[in-house]
């Protein structure tokens, strides 16, 4: 039975990386474009989970500032109803009365001048708001930023779209093709498969990794059924190895898009769903590797993760 899996993985890892001549016109710089959209956007979607974080901070302090806001509610409206009653003695702070957190703050700045005592009698709430209105201002400034990088990353989508386009063209005008297995059907998968999960090896579906060997495929949080997770809604993601790990199966499928199989020891994960794959069998990849792309709406695309534990069946 050994025999007969050494055999399975010489016959699914025999295609050779690159399944297309190095020497043929246009492919070196086409193949370029590509690895430096793929580098870019791979960089911009960390910097879009690092603002994501950032973010999401800053939404928890806007929360908490609004909390304690509301506990000092009855100071607040004291503090509101002395600038109303004193605007009637200064044209200044006539001109910048409003009931605008940010103003008040500017109001405090011209109040501690005016009336130093009062001032301090209201310091905690202007404090506070004033940490409001900070914290407002620097997520105001975060989410400018995460516009402009889900801007630069979208655009570098369309741009890979048109390479790999050009891609394909390439490819069929020289009468080459990607070294990816074509499947007729999601049962030809199944059975490839289960070459290695029942018939070779004595595997168990498990729904995570243990900690430490598994990193995320793709920006957000998936659907368990089945002991399978669904992810549903991508929209321009790069598809990122989970670990280190070695892929044995790689190929398309109408239904189903592209197909990669990856081990590492004891697992095994099968991945459905990817639009553009981008490692092949016999290929070495390390964990957070790109290894596929996913185009699509995000109300249509979805890809579909299959996790075993296995065991050589002896």
């Amino acid at each position: 039975m050994l025999f007969k899996m050494y055999w399975l993985l010489s016959i699914l890892t025999s295609w050779p990386v690159f399944g297309i001549e190095p020497t043929t016109p246009g492919l070196a710089d086409l193949q370029s474009a590509i690895n430096k959209s793929i580098s870019r956007v791979q960089t911009v979607e960390d910097l879009i989970q690092a603002r994501q974080k950032s973010l999401d901070q800053l939404q928890d302090e806007v929360k908490s500032c609004l909390t304690k806001i509301q506990d000092k509610s009855t100071d607040i409206v004291a503090l509101i109803n002395y600038l109303r009653h004193a605007k009637g003695f200064s044209p200044l702070l006539t001109a910048m009365a409003s009931q605008k957190v940010e103003d008040i703050v500017h109001l405090s700045i011209v109040l501690k001048n005016l009336a130093p005592t009062l001032s301090d009698r209201f310091k905690s709430v202007l404090d506070l708001l004033k940490k409001l209105v900070e914290v407002r201002m620097a997520l105001k400034k975060d989410q400018v930023k995460f516009s402009q990088l889900e801007w630069e990353k979208n655009k570098t989508f369309v741009e890979l779209k048109k390479n790999f386009s050009e891609l394909d063209e390439l490819l069929y005008v020289t009468d080459q093709s990607l070294p990816l297995r074509h499947f007729d059907s999601e049962a030809q998968i199944r059975e490839v498969v289960d070459r290695f999960t029942v018939q070779t090896m004595d595997c168990q579906k498990i729904i995570k990794m243990p900690e430490g060997m598994e990193s995320n495929l793709v920006t957000g949080t998936p659907i368990s059924a089945d002991n399978t997770l669904h992810y549903t809604d991508l929209n321009n993601q790069v598809v990122r190895a989970p670990f280190d790990g070695e892929i044995l199966l790689s190929g398309n499928n109408v239904e189903t898009g592209g197909v990669l199989l990856i081990r590492n020891g004891e697992y095994l994960m099968l991945i459905k769903g990817i639009d553009k794959v981008l490692s092949y069998a016999g290929a070495k990849v390390k964990q957070q590797q790109s290894i596929g792309l996913v185009f699509g709406t995000a109300a249509s695309k979805k890809m579909v993760v299959t996790t075993w534990q296995c065991k050589l069946r002896f």
